[in-house]
């Protein structure tokens, strides 16, 4: 840093000595050399606001700003780690039940199963206080902090639009379940 420092010196002292020699190489015989003493103090004050500006933007992360963005966003992804770490989610369908654990292995298990592959690809029926229940959820994946990496990856949660299903026990439909079975209307998303 210090070789950056001094070779920063030199070079605005070199280009202000320029700045301040360049209206007395250019004087016509018009020309005042009040106006010209002028002109280069006038190119002066404008070279040290350039190199003021230059010196504040090469100081601006000293002052940590870049790291207490940085603290503010692993706060919101531990907040939601712990989170996920506590939510529990039962995925029922009509020959299995799935309980939803947030964790590698028990995903990486869960994918392998044939059964599981086809009931991916059939239509989510949420319970009517989904909302509710996910609140949490809406809250941080809206946080300014969280990175914008996990918040395309929590997109899922957002919900449009909900419709009510006649036959939520239809083959076509997986049943999330919050509250251990009690009774509920199913909506789809």
């Amino acid at each position: 840093m210090p070789s950056i420092k001094k070779s920063y010196i030199v070079w605005m002292s070199i280009l202000c000595i320029i700045g301040f020699i360049i209206p007395f190489l250019l004087k016509s015989n018009s020309d005042s050399w009040n106006s010209i003493i002028s002109v280069s103090f006038t190119i002066l004050g404008a070279l040290a606001t350039i190199a003021t500006l230059f010196i504040a933007v090469l100081l601006f992360d000293k002052f940590g700003i870049n790291a207490k963005f940085k603290e503010k966003q692993v706060d919101k992804v531990l907040e939601l780690a712990i989170l996920l770490n506590k939510t529990r989610i039962l995925m029922i369908t009509n020959q299995l039940k799935y309980l939803i654990h947030i964790s590698q292995s028990t995903i990486i298990r869960r994918k392998e199963m044939p059964q599981y592959k086809t009931d991916c690809t059939k239509t989510i029926l949420f319970p009517n206080n989904f909302e509710k229940l996910y609140k949490d959820f809406y809250v941080i994946q809206n946080d300014y902090w969280l990175p914008k990496e996990i918040k395309d990856k929590m997109i899922f949660l957002d919900l449009h639009a909900l419709m009510d299903v006649e036959n939520p026990l239809d083959e076509q439909y997986v049943r999330l379940d919050f509250n251990n079975g009690a009774d509920k209307i199913w909506m789809a998303s």
